[in-house]
């Protein structure tokens, strides 16, 4: 495909269009102002130039991205796309050693999976646990935290950084206590029963 110039708006247009499409004016025949371009396809694509100085790269989707997302760009063997997100990459999956269900308050009913090291709860997506289903009094950050190591194959509880307190089995949290299977978690208005996966008769091997 050709292009054209447009002298008055400085657009490029097809040349089979006597007439810019952007601002009406009508092309100079006596101007040569026609450019090659690259033509792409699914398979292989041909070499091009302008004036034989400035390459034109013309896509042929219509996909607006930054740099960065441009580059985490694959394409298959059966020319599909796909954007890989690096912060995927960076973060392996963990591992899961148990759950907490929502059994009083906001949420009734759900799970929320615990996994392997340090789990920090709260209202943000940011933690490790979320729990957002409209108990405002939970913290958005770091209210509490589960911490499963798995060298002892233990479980703890303690308070978070914030002024908000959690309680475990009706108890006040002040330190690092220990979790057992069927344990109560109070942050809030929202009571949690904890069911444990991981013990000593079941670990994740690394």
């Amino acid at each position: 495909m050709a292009l054209i110039l447009c002298s008055k708006c400085g657009q490029y247009f097809d040349a089979d269009q006597q007439m810019c499409p952007y601002c009406g004016n009508v092309a100079n025949d006596n101007e040569d102002n026609t450019i090659r371009t690259e033509l792409y396809s699914s398979t292989q694509k041909t070499d091009f130039d302008v004036d034989n100085k400035t390459e034109l790269s013309m896509p042929t989707d219509n996909f607006n991205a930054n740099e960065e997302e441009f580059n985490n760009i694959n394409s298959t063997d059966n020319n599909e796309t796909i954007i890989i997100n690096s912060s995927n990459q960076d973060n392996p999956k963990r591992l899961l050693v148990g759950w907490l269900v929502v059994i009083e308050g906001p949420g009734k009913g759900e799970d929320l999976k615990v996994f392997i090291g340090q789990n920090s709860i709260g209202r943000n997506a940011t933690n490790t646990i979320c729990i957002n289903f409209g108990d405002n009094t939970i913290s958005r950050e770091k209210h509490a935290y589960i911490i499963y190591d798995p060298k002892f194959h233990k479980f703890m509880f303690k308070n978070g950084e914030g002024q908000n307190l959690s309680y475990l089995n009706e108890e006040g949290v002040y330190s690092p206590l220990v979790l057992k299977h069927g344990d109560i978690i109070e942050l809030g208005n929202t009571k949690l029963r904890f069911v444990q996966f991981c013990d000593e008769n079941f670990n994740w091997k690394e």
